[in-house]
């Protein structure tokens, strides 16, 4: 066996063992799967998200959402998100405009780039009840 060899096993160790501690690129943060009614609305939690460079949605429903039914919210606040209750009337930004509408096809999935320290998604049903739906929010790091 020679240095060079072992240098090189050395390398490929301290190579595998950092990577088994890497933090996740995707971070789930709340998933969804109860049915909504005709205009039913979905809110999520509000999110922390100062460590995420971009917030995805995956959507999946047997029906199409309302108009732009689906949104993600930003704002900025001082202090705990926690603390903050959402409304369209206290965001400071809301992604692609105004939402997104949803049309049945299978799995769509929609991505912003962060745009303050807090998040929440809504989503808004159409003029047909559902009968699946699932709805999956990610964080993804910078």
């Amino acid at each position: 066996m020679t240095i060079k060899s072992i240098v090189r096993g050395l390398i490929l160790l301290c190579v595998l063992s950092v990577s088994s501690f890497a933090e996740p690129y995707h971070h789930q943060l709340e998933q969804t799967t109860t049915n909504l009614g005709i205009a039913g609305e979905y809110t999520s939690t509000v999110f922390e998200i100062s460590r995420f460079e971009t917030i995805n949605v995956n959507a999946t429903s047997n029906v199409d959402s309302a108009t732009s039914g689906l949104k993600i919210n930003y704002v900025n606040v001082f202090g705990d998100c926690s603390d903050f209750t959402p409304a369209s009337s206290n965001m400071d930004y809301t992604a692609n405009g105004s939402g997104w509408t949803y049309t049945a096809s299978g799995k769509e999935s929609y991505e912003s780039s962060v745009r303050g320290n807090c998040a929440w998604v809504t989503y808004t049903n159409g003029s047909t009840g559902q009968t699946s739906f699932k709805l999956t929010i990610f964080g993804n790091l910078k």
